[in-house]
């Protein structure tokens, strides 16, 4: 479990694959990827894919799509590098914060959360890495949850939405499958069973996010429903819980009249 400190004093940890046992270690603990709802907790459900990394690696290549597996091997035609950090991450967080701001900025979506980084960097569970072209400019980015068992597709971010050029959309498309690849194979030789691509869009309306699916459908894998929790696991918790829970609820009222 990673624990950092929230407001009011209030300890938080997060738990990943499984429910807590034994003495609580914080006051709210947020549980990730449950195989059931958590009793107690208020649940939600979450679909991702999970490949199967025990699998040989022609195995692995040969469960992706044609086009996925074609886009790979072009791109291993361009000389790209790809570097990985773990766990000293910590060395080039920085670093890689400042290129997800960008790329989020131009998505007008949420910075990365810094200090959270930090946390996960210092309980040795976040793997960060990198795909640069041939002249070392880097082209995408990509962070993990990590753990002896599970690597989990956190953050991913490129220059992407910064390029008017088709063709060079086209070529950063392939750096970022080839990206993909090499964090497959390369948590596969470390030991690590399974591959979890962080989440499966599950609706039908959302163009973008159905693009999303469509980019890690390709590395083959299966669809899994999971459950995301969040329990106060001591009295100070939940009475924080319930108090935020009465603040949503009375600013959705005073919102509505």
């Amino acid at each position: 479990m990673i624990t950092y400190k929230g407001r009011f004093s209030i300890t938080i940890g997060d738990c990943w694959y499984a429910a807590s046992s034994g003495p609580p270690a914080a006051d709210i603990v947020h549980y990730y990827h449950l195989p059931e709802p958590l009793e107690g907790a208020v649940n939600q459900e979450f679909s991702t894919i999970w490949i199967d990394l025990a699998q040989p690696e022609d195995q692995l290549m040969a469960g992706m799509n044609k086009s996925t597996r074609h886009h790979v091997r072009k791109a291993s035609e361009y000389g790209l590098i790809y570097d990985a950090w773990y766990p000293d991450t910590a060395t080039v967080l920085d670093e890689f914060a400042s290129f997800f701001d960008a790329s989020a900025s131009a998505k007008s979506m949420p910075l990365v959360n810094r200090e959270s980084l930090r946390v996960y960097a210092a309980a040795g569970v976040l793997d960060l890495s990198r795909v640069s072209d041939r002249e070392g400019r880097p082209l995408v980015w990509h962070g993990h949850y990590r753990d002896s068992r599970h690597a989990r597709q956190t953050h991913t971010a490129s220059i992407f939405r910064l390029q008017p050029d088709p063709e060079f959309r086209n070529f950063l498309g392939r750096a970022n499958r080839y990206s993909c690849w090499q964090d497959i194979r390369r948590f596969k030789r470390a030991g690590v069973l399974t591959y979890d691509f962080g989440g499966w869009y599950p609706g039908t309306e959302d163009q973008e996010l159905l693009a999303v699916n469509f980019f890690k459908e390709g590395f083959g894998g299966r669809i899994v429903k999971t459950f995301h929790a969040t329990r106060g696991e001591t009295p100070k918790g939940r009475l924080y819980l319930a108090a935020a829970r009465l603040r949503q609820r009375f600013g959705r009222r005073g919102r509505h009249g």
